[in-house]
């Protein structure tokens, strides 16, 4: 005798057919969960991804208005123009040679 020959009084095939059906429901449930958290976590991985491209766009605005403001600043800090803003602004001039105090120790 095989085990095809077999054969399951009703009341236990009825039960394992029940069984069967909840699982096939749990496993059904949980193939739609798992779907819906992969669309889910794909979304926010493409919010965060154009975040992070807008922050770096800024970043990089930021960076170029810094390097223009060191360049204006050292333009500023220059001999000809510390010189220029000097007689213009101040009226200062360079001593004459009668003007040199000489003072020694």
């Amino acid at each position: 005798m095989t085990m095809m020959d077999i054969r399951m009084p009703e009341c236990i095939k009825s039960k394992a057919n029940s069984n069967v059906k909840y699982w096939l429901l749990v496993l059904w449930v949980g193939v739609i969960f798992s779907a819906l958290s992969v669309i889910h976590v794909s979304h926010a991985c493409r919010l965060l991804t154009d975040e992070l491209s807008t922050l770096e766009r800024g970043s990089n605005a930021l960076q170029e208005m810094w390097g223009k403001y060191l360049l204006e600043k050292s333009a500023e800090a220059s001999l000809v123009n510390i010189e220029a803003i000097a007689k213009d602004s101040l009226k200062m001039r360079a001593p004459r040679q009668d003007e040199f105090v000489a003072i020694f120790p």
